[in-house]
């Protein structure tokens, strides 16, 4: 692995379809940059396997096979072990590409904040936070929530605080920074990866921010997947 980006997907269940959408397009939208692709399979149950293998034959594409369905963030790691590169850039296998460089854009904006990870933003849900709180770990972070908690309180007794994260669906790294902090905690399973992540990052004296692009699907209609398909060859 020896380009300046990396990407790192991982896949399960019966996904192909998604993941052959997600890779087609992020090829075809982002031919302006030359990257590596690094695909964990957990033990998917469809033909997610061989595609994998036919697009090893045209493109740098790396496979890590599991035999049972390890979490995200468990997947995550696997592939973070493996990077060289400058940049690492999380993928789901549910998202499309559907403008060009995007990827390009995403690298020059994370240079300009001079931050360690940038995604699109989401707000932590109330009801989660307080499932949060009551997991192990990162006191500065909760004792810093439960300062602004008071003081919200103080305001107005009927507000409350959540706060903004990088979703998981487009998320670029500095690697080195990501591996310093330990990577993901992976006692913090894929639904919630984001909260630790950031944390760590903050507590290290690192920081995040904001990208988004219309560009950048996630969840796509079927619509706008047919729509894809009609611009984006497929490669097999």
């Amino acid at each position: 692995m020896n380009n300046s980006i990396t990407i790192g997907m991982s896949t399960h269940g019966n996904r192909r379809k998604w993941l052959q959408d997600a890779i087609d397009s992020m090829y075809y939208f982002n031919n302006d940059i030359l990257f590596d692709l690094i695909v964990v399979d957990n033990a998917s149950e469809d033909d997610t396997s061989e595609y994998l293998c036919q697009l090893k034959t045209k493109k740098k594409l790396s496979i890590i096979s599991n035999s049972e369905n390890f979490d995200d963030t468990i997947a995550m790691n696997q592939i973070l072990a493996m990077v060289l590169s400058k940049y690492f850039l999380k993928v789901d296998s549910d998202v499309i590409f559907f403008e060009h460089s995007c990827i390009s854009k995403s690298i020059s904006k994370l240079e300009q904040l001079g931050v360690s990870l940038i995604g699109p933003y989401w707000d932590l849900s109330l009801t989660r936070k307080e499932e949060i709180f009551n997991w192990p770990g990162y006191k500065k972070s909760k004792a810093l929530i439960k300062e602004c908690m008071n003081l919200v309180q103080f305001v107005n007794p009927h507000f409350d605080v959540t706060m903004r994260l990088p979703r998981g669906n487009f998320m670029l790294m500095k690697t080195s920074d990501i591996a310093n902090i330990g990577g993901f905690d992976e006692s913090y399973k894929h639904n919630a990866m984001e909260y630790p992540l950031v944390m760590r990052l903050v507590e290290s004296g690192l920081d995040y921010s904001e990208y988004s692009s219309f560009g950048i699907i996630h969840k796509p209609s079927d619509e706008q997947r047919l729509l894809m398909r009609k611009i984006v060859p497929y490669m097999f």
